[in-house]
């Protein structure tokens, strides 16, 4: 194969990667910010986010990556595994830019003692089936008789 046909089914790998993972959760996070007022450059609610979901997306990635680990795509490309770590090791000199910005999602509690209140808290919620009232968390506050199931982005 030659590197434009090898391009191609990269960037085809993208796209999948894309329209297949990163744009459901995408979608979801803008769904949160316009139905449940997720402030997405408020830490806590960062954090929030990081707690509630952080494992479901890790295990999201790694049911993705396992399509990809399943095709053996460096043999589909016609590429051998030294040659793919060769390219890694040879590309991370090439890696120059500025790092980026992780933005602050300290966690909102003074200790763990109030963090497992927190919790219990909402464990018991949950389990007594305590729909709260003005979090947008019911019909009448979404302005329908269904939650919304789709999000444009």
């Amino acid at each position: 194969l030659n590197s434009s046909t090898r391009n191609c089914r990269i960037e085809r790998l993208w796209v999948e990667v894309g329209s297949q993972f990163a744009r459901r959760w995408r979608a979801f996070f803008t769904c949160l910010e316009r139905i449940h007022l997720l402030d997405a450059q408020n830490p806590t609610h960062l954090w929030l986010l990081h707690t509630l979901f952080l494992d479901d997306i890790g295990h999201d990635c790694q049911l993705q990556w396992g399509k990809y680990e399943e095709r053996n795509l460096a043999e589909e490309l016609g590429v051998s595994p030294d040659a793919v770590d060769t390219i890694t090791s040879k590309q991370q000199a090439n890696i120059n830019h500025e790092a980026i910005h992780v933005p602050s999602h300290r966690n909102p509690f003074r200790s763990n003692e109030e963090e497992e209140v927190f919790f219990a808290d909402l464990r018991e919620v949950i389990a007594q089936d305590i729909t709260l009232v003005d979090f947008r968390l019911t019909p009448e506050e979404w302005g329908s008789e269904v939650y919304p199931t789709v999000e444009a982005i």
